[in-house]
C-alpha cells in the first residue's frame, strides 16, 4: 500500500485506505509508480521496487566536457582610449549607422509631412 505523508499536517496515512488525509482532509496526490524502460515500455513498479528505486537513483553523464577558450574571438586592444580591453560584438559599428540612417529617414519624412499639412491648411484658410 502507497503511504503517503500529508503536506499539509505531515500525518502519514495509507492512500488506498483513506483516499484523503484523515488528520485534517487535504488530498495528497500519490507518487506516481510507472516506469519508463530504454525500450520505451511502461511498468508498473511494486511498493517495494519503487522505494528501492527511489533511494537507489544515481545521475548519469555521458556528455563530453569541452573547453573553447582557444576558439574566442581576440580582444580589441587598438580601439580602446585609455589601453584597456574593449570587446564588441561584431556588427555592432553597421549598427549603429544603420540605426542613424533610418532616423534621419524618419525625420525627414515627418518634416516634409508637416510642410505639406501647412501647405493644406494655408490652402483652405
Amino acid at each position: 500500500m502507497a503511504v503517503i505523508h500529508c503536506k499539509a499536517c505531515g500525518a502519514s496515512y495509507h492512500y488506498e485506505k483513506e483516499g484523503c488525509c484523515p488528520n485534517c482532509g487535504a488530498y495528497n496526490r500519490p507518487p506516481k509508480r510507472n516506469r519508463v524502460t530504454a525500450e520505451g515500455t511502461v511498468q508498473h513498479m511494486t511498493d517495494a521496487a519503487y522505494v528501492k528505486r527511489k533511494y537507489e537513483q544515481v545521475k548519469v553523464c555521458f556528455e563530453e566536457k569541452e573547453c573553447y577558450e582557444d576558439q574566442a574571438r581576440p580582444v580589441n586592444r587598438s580601439s580602446a582610449p585609455n589601453g584597456s580591453p574593449q570587446i564588441t560584438a561584431p556588427g555592432v559599428g553597421k549598427r549603429k549607422v544603420f540605426s542613424f540612417i533610418v532616423d534621419l529617414i524618419v525625420v525627414i519624412v515627418l518634416l516634409i509631412l508637416g510642410v505639406v499639412v501647412c501647405a493644406i491648411i494655408a490652402a483652405r484658410g
